[in-house]
């Protein structure tokens, strides 16, 4: 299955994490509960947004996130309590290799509404661009997702030692 061509609908969490399931979180190596990734998939939507005790956006339930805005990729900084995620990790480096600016900060809902693109990676999604964030629709051109998903493309064809036709995701 090709999950760009998925219509990705993320909305946030309304619970805010708490301190106690911060520390659970990082010593499980999982992002969100079970039951969370589920309420998101019974609503119809992919995954929700996790957003901390300060209201600042932390993770998904499933997948680490990122937003892109002006030409900056802005992500979570491991500091608010999320997991660091291999291919979150791999995306930063690939960022680095492309010279795109980034900033690991916080990332409020309101600014949110004002980001360019915003995509998800995960071990088993690898890198996806977001349709639908919070109710409001993306921006169809997303050149810095682009760029991302094809170094990471090209990242795993080399690592892999296989053609970079042979890589869907």
């Amino acid at each position: 299955r090709d999950l760009e061509r998925l219509d990705l609908e993320f909305m946030l969490a309304d619970l805010a994490m708490t301190e106690r399931r911060l520390e659970r979180l990082k010593g499980s190596g999982r992002h969100g509960t079970p039951a969370e990734r589920e309420a998101a998939e019974r609503e119809g939507r992919v995954d929700d947004l996790m957003v901390d005790v300060e209201g600042h956006v932390a993770e998904g339930t499933v997948s680490s996130a990122f937003a892109v805005r002006a030409g900056v990729l802005i992500t979570p900084p491991l500091s608010a309590g999320i997991l660091a995620g291999v291919t979150r990790e791999v995306v930063l480096e690939l960022a680095e290799d492309l010279s795109l600016p980034v900033q690991e900060r916080p990332l409020s809902r309101c600014e949110l509404r004002e980001v360019d693109e915003f995509f998800v990676t995960g071990a088993g999604k690898i890198l996806v661009s977001v349709d639908s964030l919070d109710g409001r629709e993306m921006p169809p051109s997303r050149p810095v997702t682009t760029s991302l998903r094809a170094a990471m493309g090209r990242r795993i064809a080399t690592e892999c030692g296989v053609s970079l036709g042979s890589i869907a995701f």
